[in-house]
């Protein structure tokens, strides 16, 4: 063994003190954390027996040994890192200072649903937010069946509305835009709540994205609401009903307010009346008899829903 280094690792020798810390004389990091980068399963267990700091942080908080352990790039050695400090109560909700991720945003990220699962089970939060309010789930969207097998499983509200700064799952999905449009879909085919209303703005997932023109999670939101309405859902069908009115009712204020006008211009000579009809009526005309159209498939499907016709 060379002079100066650990029985196992080679890491640099550490006194009782410097174990009972966490910590390595003067080094920059725990070195319970460099035990965990250099992959060293049995330095890691010797100094949590001597008494390490499992809770600790990285000189510059982004890491804690437990997230330290889900980075590892070899599974194996990542879960059985991950098995010894749950086995020893390590806090598996605690939050990195300046981001306020927890291990749980990593596993998910790692994609690992050995991980995920020894989380959960030692009282991991599936609905924890980062300072950013970014959910959990976000870390999965890019990897659709991993979503699904979060909602399925229960382990993941899909609609965590609540108070929550930024709404349900929904309306960070559709800030994000149309990339998101899978992610959004998912979530609504695992019980993501589609009607409720943002507490800052009002809105519906709908409305935002209309506003925004999001064309492709417009698509997904249709298509969900098709499905429900063909199954006669009836909270779906009273909802698109009152919708339609809403829309019915706003159309029918901004047709008030723009009436068509008659111009009339006078010269010495020659008298010319002019009748113009604005643009703006012209188009808001035809939007009211589509609006009506449409309000009237809406009530036709909801009453043929119940049998009355």
């Amino acid at each position: 063994m060379v002079q100066g280094q650990g029985p196992r690792s080679g890491l640099p020798m550490t006194s009782q003190t410097d174990v009972e810390k966490g910590t390595q004389g003067d080094a920059e990091e725990p070195q319970i954390l460099r035990a965990i980068e250099a992959k060293d399963v049995r330095e890691l267990t010797y100094l949590i027996e001597g008494g390490a700091d499992i809770n600790c942080y990285s000189k510059d908080g982004f890491s804690t040994p437990l997230i330290k352990a889900i980075e590892c790039e070899d599974y194996e050695i990542r879960r059985r890192m991950v098995k010894i400090l749950i086995k020893w109560k390590v806090k598996v909700n605690q939050r990195l200072r300046k981001s306020g991720f927890t291990a749980m945003h990593k596993a998910i990220a790692r994609r690992d649903r050995e991980v995920i699962k020894m989380l959960i089970n030692a009282g991991g939060d599936t609905t924890i937010r980062g300072f950013n309010g970014s959910p959990v789930l976000m870390w999965s969207v890019n990897d659709h069946t991993l979503l699904g097998w979060l909602l399925e499983n229960n382990h993941c509200d899909a609609d965590t509305r609540a108070e929550q700064m930024n709404g349900t799952v929904l309306f960070y999905y559709e800030e994000q835009g149309d990339d998101w449009a899978d992610a959004i879909e998912t979530a609504l085919a695992h019980g993501a709540h589609l009607y409720h209303r943002d507490y800052l703005t009002n809105k519906t997932v709908y409305d935002l994205a209309e506003e925004h023109k999001r064309k492709d999670i417009l698509i997904k939101l249709n298509k969900h609401i098709f499905k429900l309405v063909d199954r006669g859902d009836f909270d779906t069908i009273w909802m698109e009903i009152h919708r339609s009115f809403d829309r019915w009712n706003k159309l029918k204020n901004q047709f008030s307010l723009h009436p068509r006008t008659t111009t009339t211009t006078t010269t010495t000579n020659t008298t010319t009346t002019t009748t113009t009809t604005t643009t703006t009526t012209t188009t808001t005309a035809t939007t009211t008899t589509t609006t009506t159209t449409t309000t009237t498939t809406t009530i036709h499907i909801f009453l043929h829903a119940h049998g009355h016709t």
